[in-house]
């Protein structure tokens, strides 16, 4: 059952962060090049990995798939069929399999079906692959083999630039003082902050009102995602 990526992820509206600079010089490159043919990220929830996958694929010309394993129901073995002919798999929170050897061998014979093929696989995971809890030694040497880079967590100060940064994104204003009440009452990270600032935008063009603290309890009170 294919899943495709959304548009709306692309790099120009990720606040990369100092410590991610890295990883996405990497990405973009490696999506330009023929080898390696697996790319391996991995790091906490709402740290923008998903955006990342899917911005990715966005910058593909070529066909490309994106299978996010946790919202499956159940994940069938057959999922990993016939895509070493895709150019570009992405598989998202791959240690969604992780402990189930059926599925782990299924992943592992695409992985060396991609590396026959002209395809590439792009995956990202909670951990490392040596942490992730795979049973086979040998899927963790195959993924290993590949680049691999943590999504690093943005700091406080930083995650204040990248709130900013996608207020900035919308046209939206937002006071250095709201910014700091933001930061004390809200959840801080990547995912909330991105919730917010669209319920603001939308907030503010359906009351004709620029930003202001009175709209910011609001939209975050009436949505209850303090």
């Amino acid at each position: 059952m294919p899943f495709f990526q959304s548009t709306e992820f692309n790099f120009e509206n990720f606040y990369i962060g100092n410590s991610n600079h890295e990883l996405v010089e990497s990405l973009l490159e490696w999506l330009n090049c023929e080898f390696p043919k697996v790319f391996y990220f991995w790091g906490d929830v709402a740290t923008g990995k998903t955006h990342l996958l899917n911005a990715a694929l966005n910058q593909c010309s070529d066909s490309a798939i994106y299978l996010p394993l946790k919202e499956f129901s159940k994940i069938e073995p057959r999922v990993f069929d016939n895509l070493e002919r895709i150019n570009i798999v992405a598989l998202d929170d791959i240690d969604t399999i992780s402990g189930d050897h059926e599925l782990e061998t299924k992943f592992f014979n695409l992985l060396n079906k991609v590396i026959l093929s002209e395809g590439k696989v792009i995956i990202t995971g909670r951990n490392h692959p040596n942490k992730q809890g795979f049973e086979l030694n040998d899927l963790v040497s195959r993924l290993c083999s590949g680049l691999l880079y943590k999504v690093s967590l943005l700091a406080d100060e930083e995650r204040k630039k990248a709130l900013a940064f996608l207020a900035s994104k919308r046209g939206i204003k937002i006071e250095p003082r709201h910014m700091d009440y933001i930061m004390k009452h809200f959840k801080r990270d990547m995912t909330n902050l991105s919730l917010l600032i669209d319920k603001l935008d939308r907030a503010s063009l359906s009351e004709g009102k620029p930003v202001s603290l009175n709209l910011i309890k609001k939209v975050t009170t009436d949505s209850n995602i303090y």
